[in-house]
């Protein structure tokens, strides 16, 4: 399990189409008007040919940026109506985890897609499925994936997209397509692992799986010493490449062109004790289908639909997941492999944090009531909408660190108090890190 999450932290079936209720013509065909005059002159014939073209030009796609409420409606009730052709139940496979759904409109064409995302327990293999609205609105049909780039790093093909509800996506305005940027991890066993990088674009029913970059990871084991040895093998389509060259296109990827971001409203169902979504009430599945949906298009804050349906422990609806931690903390409590220390302002290694109104925290670092170090930097939230900060100057940090990293998990009931997890790593990945607790206004 280990190695599984490392693979994730070093990221950055091929489906038969079927119509389960009706079919109609796709989006993508084109509607073209026919000049049926012979008589024109030849220069006239040749206007007409430029006038065509650029009827061909106007008859191309129209990138939807919000499909309106009526019409999502509609779609939305296909999907309920049947969804016992879609959704997973818990006693599918005794090898599931976890399953998710979320509702997009990945080609932007005015038609929902419904992706069902699953996760083995035994595995980093995942699997996506993505059902669509036909063009007539009053049925869907199931996707294929197509795959192209490095072939043999991994057997498993589809990416991780149940681990990325916000992704970077680009529109390629020449070929009227839009690319979804993210990883997928592999473990092929025997201490090999790692993360490909995938582009996806989706278009006609077809998700094409692009995978342009990777980074193997060799485990080894020594018992005479107790210690583990890596070996990274980085490449790309055309054989491997150096680390830098890997660095380089990870972080410019893909060339010249500006990359946007988007959440998918991903609902996760499917646990043991969880029966799935078949004894979930009609019109509940509907509110939670179009939310998903309208987090997609950015009508719905990602952290208010996570708070809605994901998380019981959600703040109140008057709070965002970051604002209820906006004030002065400092450290109280802190504990290393069951090793607890308390501290006051005037403690060796105390330190505080400060988050401001503009998701930014300044971490001060005192030494005997003195300060040490003021660090100013910016809030993000991860994937559980927990706000967290990095260090990576290497001034700042100790001989063999790369990267420290402050996480808020919660906060308790009287909301004055926070608990924070604090790790560091290392060139080889996680080295170890403390469990925090701050005090409101501690001083």
């Amino acid at each position: 399990m280990k190695k599984k999450y490392l693979a994730l932290i070093l990221s950055c079936i091929m489906c038969s189409s079927l119509f389960f209720t009706g079919c109609g013509k796709t989006a993508e065909e084109p509607v073209i008007e026919e000049d049926d005059d012979d008589e024109d002159e030849d220069e006239d014939d040749d206007d007409d040919k430029e006038d065509d073209d650029d009827d061909d030009k106007d008859d191309k796609n129209v990138y939807v940026e919000s499909i309106d409420e009526e019409t999502l409606a509609e779609q939305i009730k296909v999907f309920v109506k049947n969804k016992k052709l879609w959704t997973i139940t818990g006693n599918e496979s005794v090898e599931l985890e976890d399953a998710a759904y979320c509702v997009t409109d990945l080609d932007h064409n005015g038609r929902c897609e419904l992706l069902v995302m699953t996760e083995s327990a035994y595995s980093t293999v995942t699997d996506t499925r993505i059902f669509e609205i036909t063009e007539k609105g009053d049925a869907f049909k199931e996707a294929d994936w197509d795959y192209k780039g490095i072939q043999n790093v991994s057997g498993s093909l589809i990416p991780d997209f149940i681990y990325y509800p916000l992704l970077d996506f680009y529109f390629d305005e020449k070929e009227e397509t839009c690319h979804y940027i993210l990883g997928n991890s592999f473990d092929n066993g025997n201490g090999e692992y790692g993360n490909l990088c995938c582009d996806v674009e989706y278009s006609n029913s077809v998700a094409d799986v692009n995978t342009y970059l990777y980074i193997k990871i060799n485990q080894s084991y020594d018992p005479d010493t107790w210690e583990y040895d890596y070996k990274y093998t980085y490449g790309t389509p055309d054989g491997e490449i150096e680390e830098e060259t890997y660095n380089d296109i990870l972080s410019h990827y893909p060339p010249r062109i500006d990359l946007e971001s988007v959440y998918f409203g991903i609902y996760y169902r499917g646990w043991y004790d969880d029966f799935g979504v078949m004894n979930l009430e009609d019109s509940f599945l509907v509110s939670v289908l179009t939310d998903s949906y309208k987090v997609f298009s950015g009508e719905l804050d990602y952290s208010e639909f996570y708070g809605t349906y994901n998380d019981v422990y959600a703040p109140a609806d008057t709070e965002t997941y970051y604002e209820q931690y906006i004030g002065f903390w400092g450290l109280y409590e802190s504990e290393t492999e069951g090793d607890v220390n308390n501290y006051t302002s005037s403690s060796n290694f105390y330190r505080s944090l400060e988050f401001d109104n503009d998701s930014r925290v300044t971490l001060t670092v005192y030494d005997e009531g003195k300060i040490v170090l003021v660090y100013a930097a910016e809030v993000y939230m991860d994937e559980n909408m927990d706000p967290y900060f990095e260090i990576t100057d290497s001034s700042i940090l100790n001989d063999g660190i790369v990267c420290e990293r402050y996480t808020v998990t919660g906060m308790n009931s009287d909301k004055d108090l926070i608990y924070v997890s604090f790790d560091f790593y290392g060139e080889d990945g996680y080295l170890g890190g403390s469990s925090l607790k701050f005090i409101k206004d501690w001083e």
